[in-house]
């Protein structure tokens, strides 16, 4: 390097000697120069490695990415399939997007087929409106979501109730499409239906209906109770009927078996003295009955109670007059229109040498 700078110089200069110290700088800039060109070198190697390896380390970790990615889709597909939920997606418009298998086990039709027509094919004309009213809401944003019963459209045009949940996805701010579940719950709507119905029934029924648990207490009374006894619901849930309605004249030994009944699980029949309210008496005719699940456990008991006061009284009056009747010296008989004898006293049994067991089963004219 000294002999080619020294050569240069020289044309450039003549014979004029170049000072040492000026080529020791030469020399010495040329070799910081070298360095530092091979310190690039070796760097922009280190670099260029660097740089493969984050390649393969980000190629193998997208491959491993899109496999995972592949994986949870195909277990999120698995999962939708499972489910015994219809899932559906639709456009705006209403038309099927997508269907998971559910949808031919439930409606027995081909989701090929259905894929290919309206949410509205399937739903009961006299539920359009109601389901209708709920889109509305998702579409202009009012709703995120919503829920709505009516009755599917399955094979053979038949009709099945259901219940779908409906949700609104956005892409930008703006709803794209419509995806949700459809549950089949026909069964268990028309049992309800059937209870509502019967609720109706036992709350408005003349009768007393009063539900307890297991323990006897009270769960639930209906209207007749409270019109009857006078009191309400809340002043008696939670407490055993006999604690609030029996008093001084109920029977106890009627109590008793009231109490036993219940204790062994079992039916009771009869009558009994309540008091309601302000504190006057009545009769009852009474049925208790316990209720079991479908694994036979004891669930509760309900009573159905009939107001039998009046008829009691007349019983009472009657009992006063057969008293008279049967002491008197005067013959008495009642019969029916066809003449079968009703009620004979003592002295009709004399004077016709009879005795009471015998003419109960006489017609008046064979005598």
């Amino acid at each position: 390097m000294h002999k080619l700078l020294k050569r240069q110089l020289k044309r450039l200069d003549g014979n004029h000697q170049i000072p040492q110290e000026f080529l020791d700088a030469v020399e010495a800039a040329y070799s910081e120069f070298d360095e530092d060109l091979n310190r690039s070198e070796l760097i922009l190697e280190n670099s260029l490695h660097e740089l493969h390896n984050a390649n393969k380390e980000l190629k193998e970790i997208a491959h491993t990415k899109t496999i995972e990615a592949e994986d949870l889709d195909e277990r999120l597909q698995d999962i939708i399939e499972s489910v015994s939920e219809v899932v559906f997606q639709i456009d705006l418009d209403g038309n099927f997007l997508f269907l998971n298998s559910s949808w031919d086990k439930i409606t027995n039709i081909p989701r090929e087929k259905t894929l290919s027509k309206n949410i509205t094919d399937y739903i009961h004309k006299d539920d359009f409106e109601n389901i209708k009213h709920h889109w509305e809401e998702l579409k202009n944003g009012t709703k995120r979501n919503c829920e709505s019963k009516y009755r599917l459209l399955v094979s053979g045009n038949e009709y099945r109730w259901v219940h779908m949940k409906s949700i609104a996805k956005y892409v930008d701010d703006s709803i794209h499409h419509i995806t949700g579940t459809i549950a089949d719950i026909h069964e268990s709507y028309l049992i309800e239906k059937e209870n509502n119905r019967l609720a109706l029934i036992a709350k408005k029924t003349q009768n007393i209906i009063v539900l307890a648990d297991k323990e006897g207490k009270v769960e639930w009374v209906n209207d007749a109770f409270e019109s009857i006894t006078q009191y309400k619901l809340e002043e008696v849930i939670g407490k055993k009927p006999g604690d609030v309605l029996q008093g001084h004249d109920t029977d106890p030994e009627t109590v008793k078996e009231i109490s036993r009944c219940l204790k062994n699980k079992e039916s009771f029949s009869g009558e009994i003295i309540n008091y309601n309210k302000p504190g006057h008496p009545y009769w009852l005719e009474i049925k208790i009955d316990p209720m079991f699940d479908d694994n036979g456990k004891n669930t509760g008991f309900i009573a159905v109670e009939s107001v039998i006061t009046k008829r009691k009284e007349r019983e009472k009056n009657l009992n006063l007059l057969t008293n008279l009747f049967e002491v008197s010296n005067e013959a008495f008989q009642i019969t029916d229109d066809l003449g079968n004898f009703l009620f004979v006293n003592e002295q009709l049994c004399k004077n016709l040498g009879f005795t009471q067991e015998e003419l109960r089963y006489r017609k008046i004219q064979e005598l």
